[in-house]
């Protein structure tokens, strides 16, 4: 029987090239470098790219600027033309641009007049437009001189001139000296407005509120036949409680009010 060949496990040699040394294989590393390598790839743009894309920037920035021009403002909130002319002044003074209303904040108080509490500025750009949207200070008081009555804001400053019945949510005053005053003149303290809202606010029965010859004097008619005379540079709680306390004892002993009750006097009161 013819002998079986012995296989052959020695390890053949890499070939030689063609100066004799021995031909390695490339590795993973070399065989992907010849191949091209993405991190050896350029990631420039092409030229016209980069044009387009400076020219779109352009077009951008001359729109911003020149469609974004205000052209208008629009003021709402309010049927005062004074009021309505005078926010449009300080809104097309402080605003050249739409896009400005994002960047700078509305005129700040005392800015605009006394009757106005907030304005909002917002663009709208389709118009080239801004939108003033005004708040007007709500009237504390309203204020009764002679057939005249009058809104009065938290500082005692009268806000413009109103019908009785217009403003029937605010205590009326009612100044038995008929003193003349004027728009945007101070009338009373904001100590006044205060004390006055929280005698008006109060649970006495009150049918009006008057001053006659200061306003550090407060009258309150009640509905019992009565009057209580009030100071109004002292404490309204503290005098109110001592009104509480009169009618108590004035009950107690069946004595009967007539004609006033008197707590200017922090440690006595007055009753007839």
């Amino acid at each position: 029987m013819p002998r079986k060949q012995r296989p052959n496990h020695r390890s053949r040699r890499p070939a030689a090239d063609a100066n004799g040394g021995r031909r390695e294989s490339p590795s993973p590393f070399q065989a992907q470098y010849y191949r091209g390598s993405p991190s050896k790839q350029s990631n420039a743009l092409p030229g016209w790219k980069v044009g387009v894309a400076l020219v779109c920037l352009l077009g951008a920035a001359i729109a911003v600027f020149v469609w974004g021009r205000v052209e208008t403002v629009a003021v709402t909130g309010t049927d005062d033309g004074d009021v309505k002319t005078a926010i449009r002044e300080q809104v097309q003074s402080r605003y050249g641009f739409l896009w400005q209303a994002y960047t700078r904040s509305p005129p700040q108080h005392g800015q605009y007049p006394d009757t106005v509490a907030t304005v909002t500025v917002t663009p709208q750009w389709r118009k080239q437009q801004l939108n003033a949207s005004v708040t007007m200070k709500k009237p504390q008081l309203r204020w009764q001189t002679g057939d005249s009555v009058y809104a009065v804001g938290e500082n005692g400053k009268v806000l413009h001139a109103v019908e009785e019945a217009s403003q029937s949510g605010a205590p009326l005053i009612r100044d038995q000296s008929d003193l003349p005053v004027e728009v945007a003149g101070k009338v009373v303290s904001g100590r006044f407005v205060a004390f006055a809202r929280q005698i008006a606010y109060s649970d006495l029965s009150i049918t009006g509120l008057r001053i006659i010859n200061t306003t550090s004097e407060l009258y309150a008619d009640l509905e019992q036949g009565y009057y209580v005379r009030f100071d109004t540079t002292g404490s309204a709680q503290v005098q109110l409680d001592n009104v509480k306390r009169i009618q108590k004892i004035a009950k107690r002993q069946n004595d009967a009010i007539n004609q006033y009750i008197d707590v200017r006097l922090p440690y006595k009161a007055y009753y007839k």
